[in-house]
């Protein structure tokens, strides 16, 4: 399924370009998530050091959950659901006062896509 890119001033500031990444967990292969990380070329090959709440596309029920969040206190560590890694904690991004999740490092396999978004066939939406 085609979906369109969040266009606004974090974008902008970053280059204006963005891409789909699946996120997987480093420990056991497990599917996390997927996301839009944005960028101004060539520097979209380099590390996901954080992820911000409004750019993860699927799964829907932790896009859902992101999106009733206000406050990093309300915020829980992201952890895999194959394994129980702790692949990423809460954290408040004060440069640009934006809720974001720091991934751990080397907790997470990132794996860009083509242009379309879609679930892992294993994977299934609650």
């Amino acid at each position: 399924m085609a979906r369109t890119f969040i266009r606004d001033s974090y974008s902008d500031t970053r280059g204006g370009q963005s891409i789909w990444i699946n996120l997987f967990c480093a420990s056991c292969g497990e599917w996390l998530a997927q996301y839009q990380k944005d960028y101004g070329a060539p520097e979209h090959s380099g590390p996901l050091y954080r992820g911000y709440l409004d750019r993860f596309a699927r799964p829907k029920g932790l896009v859902a959950t992101f999106r009733q969040i206000h406050a990093v206190t309300e915020l829980q560590p992201l952890c895999c659901e194959g394994c129980g890694a702790t692949v990423a904690i809460p954290l408040l991004y004060t440069k640009e006062s934006r809720l974001a999740l720091e991934f751990q490092r080397a907790a997470v396999i990132k794996r860009t896509l083509d242009g379309e978004l879609y679930e892992p066939t294993d994977i299934h939406e609650e």
